[in-house]
């Protein structure tokens, strides 16, 4: 067996720093781990500057997961342990789950943290927000138009197929709000 330092183990996080999930939806949050020796393996909730939260931690001889009060909910999170990845998922995303996700190792009286997962909750914009944003376009293409028949300004000929842009441009604006709507309500959630 080698000796090693701990300067000489390193944790490989496979999730992308920032992690952008849609309320609702699932994650999973990989952390691997050396395949040998004995070490503790752990997670640490850290939420915008309070104090860091305990979720769980295992031991590389050991099969057994100790996990934190707040974590046990098996409908809200999943731990998984098979002695080269310790893995967090986190179900049913909500604005309580935005928070950076640390991974890090106990060895030889050493902690080892690697760089941290920032999971953030992304939000489709609202109905409401498209139709507001495709009337001030509309305003802006018929001010535009305008300017153009007035000969003040000149505009490439796509915006100006005919006297009616405007009103294509709504069309097609207002389609897509609601298949993005649509799309919304019947989203199944994982």
């Amino acid at each position: 067996m080698t000796n090693l330092n701990a300067s000489d183990w390193t944790l490989f996080s496979k999730t992308k720093q920032k992690h952008l999930v849609q309320p609702g939806h699932s994650t999973t949050l990989q952390c691997f781990t050396p395949d040998d020796g004995h070490f503790k393996v752990f997670w640490l909730k850290l939420h915008n500057s309070s104090a860091p939260v305990f979720v769980a931690l295992a031991e590389s001889d050991k099969t057994g997961i100790i996990v934190e009060e707040n974590f046990k909910d098996p409908s809200k999170y999943r731990l998984t342990w098979n002695k080269l990845s310790f893995n967090l998922s986190v179900l049913n995303i909500e604005q309580t789950d935005i928070a950076v996700y640390y991974c890090g190792i106990i060895i030889y009286n050493t902690m080892i943290f690697g760089n941290g997962t920032r999971l953030s909750v992304f939000v489709w914009p609202t109905l409401m927000t498209i139709i507001v944003v495709s009337i001030l376009l509309s305003i802006i293409l018929c001010y535009f138009l305008k300017k153009h028949r007035a000969g003040n300004i000149y505009l490439p000929p796509i915006l100006v197929f005919s006297k009616y842009a405007h009103a294509v441009f709504v069309f097609l604006v207002s389609r897509l709000s609601i298949f993005q709507a649509f799309r919304k309500l019947t989203q199944v959630k994982m």
